[in-house]
């Protein structure tokens, strides 16, 4: 059989109550050349019995017997064979025509890496939600940047929701998939790598539901996934002091001017020392990290102490005392 147009990949987990919706919205797209796969990771509550329960030759279980002992989307990708992927989660719903125009985009713009849509906010009833956590969190209104502006945001913040996402399946392969050992920002890493690649679309309208239920959301602020954040956001960073974004450093940050004409050990420190002028303290524990391993290299500390002077060595001791208190 020929492969599908596009690929839809669903990571489940305990959504007993919702799954059926969610599903089932992306089933009723009008877009009908796909296959769905859901990945259920080890639910209990009856999440893959419900979804075995629906019958649609385009979709497909796949049930993983214990929760994070693989990575749900990964495995996902991991069997898809569309020319394009999606991602939707099991409590989140999806407009009829949210694929057709996506798709529609993507096949006419090739430089387009990653399409994205709208997103509204509901609550269990499916009503829309006007305060909570997540009102604000995604880019709305003027929203047609170049990667180059994306890649400066994304320094910054993810603005891009997960659900909304349509992107070239042989992109997301080129640049690994998600990176398993983040949890809370994973897509925030493939955002960016896909940044660097080609354009990122978002359509104007609201085409995609994100379900907001109280705590239960992965991603709704709380101590430990703070924590988390603050952690996985150092660890993202780190895509641009390596190719292809460091070459590219001077076109993101402008304010790197000093770097023109110099090395890019130069460029990797100016670009510390600009997160470490940042509030958060993920931002701060980057810094750290670029800045230690080349005061520990003897060849690029010197460099940057001729080029930089001693400040740049107490910007570092600066920045570290700061990561606590952030």
């Amino acid at each position: 059989m020929a492969s599908p147009l596009v690929s839809v990949v669903i990571a489940s987990y305990q959504h007993v109550a919702y799954v059926r919706q969610a599903v089932e919205s992306v089933l009723a797209q009008t877009v009908r050349d796909m296959e769905v796969i859901v990945v259920d990771d080890g639910s209990t509550d009856g999440t893959p019995d419900v979804v075995e329960s629906i019958r649609d030759p385009r979709l497909r279980l796949i049930r993983l017997q214990e929760n994070r002992r693989q990575h749900a989307r990964n495995v996902g990708l991991g069997l898809a064979c569309g020319r394009y992927v999606a991602f939707q989660n099991s409590d989140d719903e999806w407009a009829p025509a949210k694929l057709a125009r996506q798709l529609d985009l993507l096949e006419t713009r090739q430089d387009v890496a990653a399409c994205f849509t709208q997103v509204d906010l509901i609550d269990t009833q499916g009503h829309p939600v006007r305060d909570s956590w997540a009102n604000g969190l995604f880019a709305t209104g003027e929203t047609q940047r170049s990667s180059i502006e994306w890649l400066q945001r994304l320094f910054f913040s993810n603005e891009f929701c997960i659900i909304s996402a349509v992107a070239r399946r042989h992109l997301v392969e080129r640049v690994g998939r998600f990176r398993p050992s983040l949890v809370q920002i994973a897509d925030h890493d493939l955002w960016i790598k896909l940044a660097a690649l080609g354009e990122m679309v978002i359509l104007p309208d609201a085409l995609s539901k994100m379900r907001i239920d109280g705590t239960a959301n992965l991603s709704a602020p709380g101590p430990a996934s703070t924590t988390r954040a603050g952690f996985e956001m150092a660890d993202v960073l780190e895509n641009y002091v390596r190719p292809p974004l460091l070459e590219r450093a001077l076109q993101i940050f402008p304010q790197l001017a000093d770097a023109v004409g110099h090395s890019l050990s130069v460029r990797k420190a100016l670009l510390a020392r600009t997160a470490g002028q940042h509030s958060a303290m993920s931002h701060h524990l980057f810094a750290d990290r670029v800045l230690a391993r080349m005061i520990d290299n003897p060849q690029e500390r010197q460099e940057l102490v001729n080029v930089l002077g001693a400040q740049v060595i107490h910007f570092f001791l600066q920045n570290r005392s700061r990561i606590g208190a952030s």
